[in-house]
């Protein structure tokens, strides 16, 4: 049985600003307010901290849905009662994936002072600086580099990050932080073929 994305949200919402929060009694704190069924399939999980509840029609952990929603004290105190940082779900998305594609800066602060993985590959070889150049998430993509993110890691194309990004700040930052400009994807194309304007391509003469 799933659990509506509006409905943890609300949940997450509402523990996310309860002044009682703790590490130790955050799994409370939301269990209590979970509809029976996942309350008590949790228990059957002993209240595993990353345990995947089937949210909308997908399975995420808790630190992934309160992710989503940018509830920083319910990330904050999961990941100190133990969830795992670097779990993958079902795409190979590690949550830092997920703030880093939606935009979420305190998210990556956190997860990057928790020590997440900042290189892990989703099941396409996309690593975060990936997703947030290809979103145009100018400081994100500052925040990543600056913590030592692989400017030059590659996707199953074999485009590096500087081949998605659109953006002429961020291009200046991957080129700052030592993005190899004349890397080749699968196509044979670098970062250039792809920042070069449409009327480039229909121009005959």
């Amino acid at each position: 049985m799933l659990i509506g994305s509006a409905h943890m949200a609300r949940i997450l919402s509402e523990v996310n600003n309860d002044p009682d929060l703790r590490e130790e009694n955050i799994s409370g704190k939301i269990y209590e307010k979970l509809p029976v069924f996942h309350s008590e399939e949790w228990k059957k999980d002993n209240l595993n901290l990353d345990h995947e509840f089937t949210v909308g029609y997908c399975e995420r952990t808790l630190l992934e849905s309160a992710s989503m929603g940018n509830f920083t004290n319910v990330m904050h105190y999961l990941i100190k009662a133990g969830a795992s940082v670097d779990m993958k779900n079902a795409n190979g998305n590690t949550v830092l994936h997920t703030v880093s594609t939606i935009g979420l800066e305190d998210g990556v602060r956190i997860l990057i002072n928790n020590n997440a993985s900042i290189d892990a590959q989703d099941q396409n070889n996309h690593a975060p600086l990936h997703l947030a150049v290809a979103n145009n998430h100018v400081r994100i993509v500052e925040r990543l580099i600056e913590q030592g993110a692989k400017v030059n890691i590659c996707n199953v194309e074999q485009q590096t990050p500087l081949h998605l990004a659109v953006n002429k700040e961020i291009e200046n930052l991957l080129l700052k932080g030592g993005a190899d400009p004349s890397l080749k994807d699968l196509s044979g194309h670098t970062p250039e073929y792809y920042s070069m304007p449409l009327s480039h391509f229909n121009n005959c003469s």
